[in-house]
């Protein structure tokens, strides 16, 4: 996981990176229903993999939620008084189309 999100990253390419996460995570699971995991790793490594890419599909989840909040303009407040918000400046006025896009597939 990276420590810090770059700012230009936008929206959508936070969705590839949680679905890419996503599969990774059942792909593990699958290979441990599969028995096949014992040709390739030990109880613990791959325990260690699943746990890891979970936290990976985690972390890109929390991720856009928080840049989608970040993205919502709130009519209450002018925008000089609006405090600021994890991950805000990764929001690109692009993203906006991007989002819904990424949803539906």
């Amino acid at each position: 996981m990276p420590d810090v999100i770059p700012p230009s990253m936008s929206l959508l390419t936070m969705y590839k990176l949680h679905r890419l996460a996503e599969l990774r995570y059942r792909y593990f699971n699958d290979l441990r229903s599969s028995e096949r995991w014992q040709r390739y790793f030990s109880q613990e490594e791959l325990d260690a993999r699943v746990r890891e890419t979970k936290s990976f599909a985690d972390y890109w989840q929390k991720a856009i939620e928080i840049a989608r909040v970040a993205a919502e303009p709130n009519p209450e407040m002018k925008p000089e008084a609006m405090p600021p918000l994890p991950l805000q400046q990764m929001v690109t006025q692009g993203d906006a189309d991007a989002a819904p896009l990424a949803k539906a597939s």
